[in-house]
């Protein structure tokens, strides 16, 4: 999914060799669909976790602030979530 993404930019960086005014707006565009669809993940994979944990959001938060000032929990923390977000980026939407 974020291949065909890049690949998408590649071809219009190709395609705008010589072209100033198209290329900018096309390039624009595809930069900020794959933002979106990199936020679009994230966030999906956010509600996949608190969904795991079965805590509310606002709960998590408030008790994440001090439990993730442990550097060994908020390293195992960052791991879990890394896994979690590779899991969901290779689903299609």
């Amino acid at each position: 999914m974020f291949e065909a993404q890049a690949e998408k930019r590649r071809a219009l960086l190709k395609a705008a060799e010589g072209q100033a005014n198209d290329f900018d707006s096309a390039f624009e565009k595809a930069v900020r669909e794959s933002t979106h669809l990199n936020e679009c993940c994230e966030k999906v994979a956010q509600s996949i976790f608190y969904e795991h944990i079965k805590v509310d959001k606002q709960v998590f938060m408030n008790s994440s602030q001090t439990y993730l000032m442990d550097p060994v929990k908020r390293a195992t923390y960052e791991e879990e979530m890394a896994l979690i977000v590779a899991a969901e980026r290779t689903k299609p939407l």
